[in-house]
């Protein structure tokens, strides 16, 4: 399964040298590029860097510390299903060429 996971724009040089890192314990992911961008939006950051990343479904858990509904309503989105990821991923295993650079207007 593809996952995506955002992060301001500017993290992305720190990415590729080290790639991600855990934050209390996990990576977050989102179900769609949009979906991963809202977290970040949200923030009021306007240049959001989106990474996809392959994982079979039993290295990842679906979480549920948001309101997907909400989330769906406001942002006009299919789907804003969530999962964790509990290792820190090595920037060899990151595909920079296919990550993508939304930015709010």
């Amino acid at each position: 399964m593809i996952l995506y996971h955002a992060t301001p724009a500017r993290n992305l040089a720190r990415i590729k040298a080290g790639g991600l890192q855990t934050y209390f314990g996990e990576i977050y992911f989102a179900d769609s590029v949009k979906a991963a961008a809202v977290f970040v939006a949200l923030r009021y950051e306007h240049k959001i860097a989106v990474i996809p990343m392959e994982f079979e479904e039993h290295e990842v858990m679906e979480s549920f510390d948001h309101n997907e509904n909400l989330l769906k309503n406001l942002f006009k989105l299919d789907s804003v299903k969530c999962y964790t990821y509990a290792h820190d991923i090595l920037a060899t295993r990151i595909d920079f060429d296919k990550v993508q650079i939304l930015e709010r207007v």
